[in-house]
């Protein structure tokens, strides 16, 4: 019994310390971290992280600015016709107005038998997946994107 009670006494590694020890030596090393951290490292801390997060606003800015308004207009008119929850009156309604313009809506495509035909893409009901979406190589988005492409410069994007 005696040497379970001297274990117990000597704590963790052999170690006898009380907590008021242990206290007094953590209060110790607070104020030792105290004293090393000066209000002068702060200062320098905080000012580079700002010069760093204006270097790195800027960069983003000038990444977003170099794609053109139109390149973006043209994203979103591509992303329209493929989008699942776009609303079908949107290519309804350009099927109506590329035939009141007079656009050719039966295409000869080199190598293919058969005639693209433009309406018939514009009108059926995109369910694609999100992956099929951005897969120029699924035979579906394959032939909306070729409807994009053959109507995009006919369609005002400025509307």
């Amino acid at each position: 019994a005696r040497s379970s009670d001297r274990r117990r006494a000597s704590g963790i590694g052999g170690m006898s310390m009380s907590r008021d020890k242990i206290m007094s030596e953590v209060a110790e090393a607070k104020q030792k971290l105290m004293q090393s951290a000066s209000l002068d490292d702060l200062e320098k801390l905080l000012s580079t992280v700002s010069v760093v997060s204006a270097l790195i606003l800027g960069f983003i800015i000038g990444t977003v600015n170099t794609v053109s308004a139109e390149t973006w207009q043209r994203g979103d008119y591509r992303d329209i016709l493929v989008d699942e929850f776009s609303p079908q009156r949107f290519r309804e309604d350009l099927v109506d107005l590329l035939d009141a313009q007079g656009f050719n809506f039966e295409v000869d495509v080199p190598g293919v038998k058969d005639t693209f035909d433009v309406r018939n893409v514009l009108l059926r009901k995109n369910d694609f997946s999100l992956n099929e979406q951005y897969n120029a190589y699924s035979g579906r988005v394959r032939d909306v994107d070729m409807a994009f492409h053959l109507t995009v410069d006919e369609f005002d994007l400025n509307l």
